[in-house]
């Protein structure tokens, strides 16, 4: 088994939902790659390192423990820096710039490679004015970071950092404030929330479970070096994804970025993937599993994004009926719609809007066969209208 369903598996009794697991299973493998593998995209390399948050208002969600076993995994491979407790960036930057003994291993962790964690994000960063536009800064690779203070210069090599971190919505908009929400953090920033309650769990009946061989998994990941390549089967259902991702730049409301990022989100949660199968090919299975989750992610942002807004019907109306006229064929599927207009439009409301057009002859609904999605079809009516 790969190190995920290792994971995934030795925690399924647990109270805390499977996203939270299987996102700190991601964090831990961004963190233990380090800037060793890399996906050539373009003119830049494109390394697997991410910002990841465990969302949830309510304590039942358990966010400590999936945090509490990455840490520990990581420590155990003790091939990156950790870093915990309430810091300053420029303490953490500090940090990163020397060399740090391994006393389980002997060997020293060197550069700037990194995960920084925080059971509660908020609490985390001690609060600074340049917090966020540092952040959103320490996202980028840099094979060489200089940082010029008072006190003197600070050298950070090969800086590649990672943050895993939680919190609640209420608390977060404190961290995540309008420069945050505009200026690119959030858009940088998985957002993880529940994906499922599971039954109460008291563990006074659970044997501990062995963690050496989720340590062992990390370990052989560890060793994985060099460029990530992109099967030929995979770039045609990425660039089909992504030209229709790219169209709707045009017609949907998102000013957070979120939208314009899904495609560099799902290159790097695919490089991810890959290495934790022990290989440095992004297959079709791959790319299709890296896309649909990410995919599936965008409604957790709703709350920060700057919509139409769900009671505006009438300009929800005009963005369909422009996002159809601009699709091949002038047909779109509803789930396609759903995807594109995430921050938009609630699946309730496309209906009474899908139900206006129909009655006004403007689209007609395509049947598909063999229990295929319907697709919804401008009108030659409305056609007309659009083209005028």
């Amino acid at each position: 088994m790969n190190f995920v369903n290792m994971l995934m598996e030795l925690t399924k009794e647990y109270e805390s939902p499977s996203s939270f697991w299987k996102w700190s299973a991601y964090a831990a493998i961004a963190a233990t790659v380090r800037n060793n593998v890399y996906f050539q995209h373009g003119l830049g390399r494109m390394y697997p390192n991410i910002y990841t948050l465990l969302l949830a208002d309510s304590a039942e969600s358990r966010k400590d423990a999936p945090m509490r076993l990455a840490s520990e995994l990581l420590r155990g491979v003790g091939n990156t820096k950790v870093i915990e407790g309430r810091s300053t960036h420029q303490g953490i930057a500090d940090a990163l710039s020397y060399d740090v003994a391994n006393k389980a291993t002997g060997v020293a962790i060197k550069g700037g490679c990194a995960i920084v964690m925080g059971p509660e994000f908020s609490a985390a960063f001690v609060t600074d004015p340049s917090l966020i536009s540092v952040l959103t800064d320490w996202y980028d690779y840099r094979d060489i970071d200089y940082i010029n203070l008072k006190m003197g210069k600070t050298v950070i090599k090969d800086r590649c950092i990672n943050v895993f971190a939680a919190s609640n919505e209420t608390l977060l908009k404190s961290v995540y404030t309008e420069s945050a929400v505009y200026g690119g953090l959030i858009r940088r920033t998985f957002f993880i929330k529940p994906d499922e309650i599971r039954p109460p769990n008291s563990l006074f009946e659970m044997q501990p479970y062995d963690k050496k061989p989720l340590v062992e998994a990390l370990k052989s990941i560890s060793q994985m070096k060099g460029q990530v390549i992109i099967e030929k089967e995979a770039i045609k259902i990425y660039n089909d994804w992504y030209y229709n991702l790219y169209r709707s730049y045009k017609v949907s409301g998102d000013k957070t970025g979120v939208l314009q990022s899904l495609h560099t989100s799902a290159l790097k949660l695919a490089i991810i993937k890959a290495v934790d199968l022990l290989q440095l090919i992004i297959t079709k299975e791959v790319i299709e599993e890296s896309i649909n989750e990410v995919d599936a992610l965008k409604a957790n942002y709703r709350s920060y994004s700057m919509g139409v807004g769900r009671s505006d019907l009438g300009e929800i109306t005009k963005i369909i009926l422009m996002l159809l006229f601009q699709a091949p064929n002038f047909k779109l599927t509803r789930r396609a719609i759903l995807q594109t207009l995430w921050s938009d439009v609630s699946a309730e409301d496309l209906d009474k809007v899908f139900a206006t057009l129909q009655q006004g002859g403007l689209v007609e609904v395509s049947t598909g066969s063999n229990g295929s999605e319907p697709k919804y079809i401008l009108t030659s009516v409305a056609l007309n209208q659009l083209k005028g």
